[in-house]
């Protein structure tokens, strides 16, 4: 009974470990940091492509994507 309620609160644990990488919109692009505008461009195509039948996963990777756009733009402007 011990081991059933260690074994429940390590894999809430995981898997909360889990969805905060997820936030991270590179790691959901699976584009490096210091990836080109144009390199983000065309992974966003190519996930967005490939994911078009879950709805779920299309708006995270949209989402991404415009997190990093927009971040990229803000740091442009002076």
């Amino acid at each position: 009974m011990r081991y059933q309620i260690i074994l429940t609160i390590l894999c809430i644990f995981l898997s909360s470990i889990k969805q905060i990488q997820a936030l991270d919109p590179y790691s959901i692009l699976r584009v490096p940091k210091d990836a080109t505008d144009r390199e983000v461009e065309l992974k966003y195509k190519k996930m967005r492509s490939k994911n078009r039948n879950n709805r779920m996963r299309k708006t995270m990777i949209k989402g991404a994507y415009s997190n990093i756009m927009n971040a990229r733009k803000n740091q442009k402007q002076p």
